[in-house]
């Protein structure tokens, strides 16, 4: 059921971005190889907020923070932290399920194969860099907006708390990319070193559009490194943009 419902709701927001506001616009598809294969996910970062009830219907809500608290039920009882997130994100379109897989890695403290790929994903560090920011660190969190004024049972409410409440939602996952200095394997450790020295190269382009604007589209591996990124603002949004080329 969870299945269909993720696939039902991609493909709706997929069909949607013909009628966005700033235009036509065509998402990007994501690809990561995990030690079981190689998984395709669709969303932006607004997306990758629904699991934690930023910009989604109380449908999706619902669905996301279900799977979560199974997921976090299954490590509880003994589960193994990477067969829980293969089932989790396997097969499962929507980016907002990779929310939930960091989320149970942040929870867990643990560097492992199958979370590898995510912390070298620069599009993964910018969208829980902003699910930190914009919502757990503030504690501003959607899933409690207007709680206990709509005849929601004390269990749910009591659920939704405690769902909040993990330590998880303390961090970022910038905290397991430190921590991977000491917990990877050595070859876990250079995997991760090659991806992030190919930052300025891979950038992570959001829509196929933005590949076209000159200012994303001169950010080639031979003119951009660390030091030559400014913050500019493009259609409401900060980007990084090349200075002097």
């Amino acid at each position: 059921m969870v299945l269909s419902l993720s696939i039902h709701t991609v493909t709706a927001w997929r069909q949607l971005r013909k009628f966005d506001r700033l235009g036509f616009r065509t998402p990007v598809l994501w690809c990561w190889k995990f030690p079981w294969g190689k998984e395709e996910y669709w969303g932006d970062r607004r997306v990758y907020l629904w699991f934690r009830g930023a910009f989604a219907s109380t449908v999706i809500q619902s669905w996301l923070m279900a799977l979560e608290d199974w997921a976090f039920a299954q490590i509880e009882a003994g589960a193994n932290l990477d067969e829980t997130i293969q089932s989790v994100i396997s097969h499962n379109p929507c980016v907002a399920v990779l929310g939930i897989a960091v989320t149970l890695a942040l929870e867990s403290k643990q560097v492992s194969p199958t979370t590898i790929p995510l912390l070298s994903s620069q599009c993964i560090w910018l969208y829980d860099v902003e699910r930190y920011a914009k919502i757990d660190r503030p504690k501003l969190y959607p899933t409690q907006m207007g709680l206990g004024l709509r005849g929601d049972s004390e269990a749910h409410v009591a659920a939704i708390d405690r769902m909040n409440a993990r330590p998880c939602r303390n961090n970022d996952i910038r905290s397991l990319v430190i921590g991977a200095s000491f917990l990877a394997s050595q070859a876990d450790r250079d995997r991760m070193r090659t991806a992030i020295e190919q930052f300025p190269a891979d950038l992570p382009f959001e829509y196929q559009e933005e590949t076209e604007v000159p200012r994303f589209a001169r950010c080639t591996p031979a003119k951009c490194g660390p030091d030559v990124f400014a913050i500019q603002r493009h259609r409401g949004r900060w980007v990084q943009e090349p200075q002097g080329l």
